[in-house]
């Protein structure tokens, strides 16, 4: 059978097609030629939809629901965990896991958290926290562990979880502020104990 040739469309004075507005025919957008077919969805797409159809747009957009969704599973994890075990018993966990790694990779670890007032003032502000979870000897770990388990679980039923974890760190932090304003510029430290002190 012989192909029908397509009827060249008339544009009306407006930029659209004669006919009236048939976008949803397919008939139509069919019979359209190809600077026929650019014009008209050229005509119909707007700024807001060539933005978010943009490549950066959607990259962005897929990152940020993947970050959102990190986060959601990061909460439900610690919030099961936290269900699970009790905060005190997770901090002592960690000091003497944070231990057994300090025996791993030797006075490395310990040089590179421990509190060196020298470090601090030229913007090593990580040393401010992670001396509290590091120990200089075992029986530096065995005091501040005891003191823990002892102290721990009465401060968590008195003052809930989350606030037991913001009063530990905000404690061993202060210690640690304390020692940077009182003590040499060549000063070192390491230990819970201001965390303790703080329960």
């Amino acid at each position: 059978p012989a192909l029908r040739r397509p009827r060249p469309l008339a544009m009306s004075a407006s930029g659209g097609t004669g006919g009236g507005d048939s976008s949803s025919d397919p008939e139509r957008w069919a019979s359209l030629r190809g600077s026929d077919l650019s014009r008209e969805l050229a005509r119909r797409s707007t700024l807001s939809s060539r933005v978010r159809t943009s490549a950066p747009v959607r990259f962005s957009l897929a990152a940020a629901a993947d970050g959102r969704q990190f986060l959601v599973s990061f909460a439900r994890f610690w919030t099961g965990l936290g269900a699970a075990v009790p905060v005190n018993r997770l901090m002592l966990a960690l000091i003497v896991a944070a231990y057994g790694l300090q025996g791993v990779c030797g006075r490395a670890m310990l040089y590179a958290g421990a509190r060196m007032n020298q470090a601090i003032l030229v913007g090593q502000w990580h040393r401010l926290i992670t001396p509290i979870w590091l120990h200089g000897s075992l029986m530096h770990l065995a005091s501040n562990s005891y003191s823990l388990w002892h102290l721990g679980p009465q401060a968590e039923a008195l003052f809930g979880a989350e606030r037991f974890l913001l009063l530990y760190v905000l404690s061993g932090v202060g210690g640690n502020l304390l020692g940077l304003w009182m003590g040499a510029a060549r000063s070192m430290s390491v230990g819970a104990s201001g965390a303790v002190f703080g329960l």
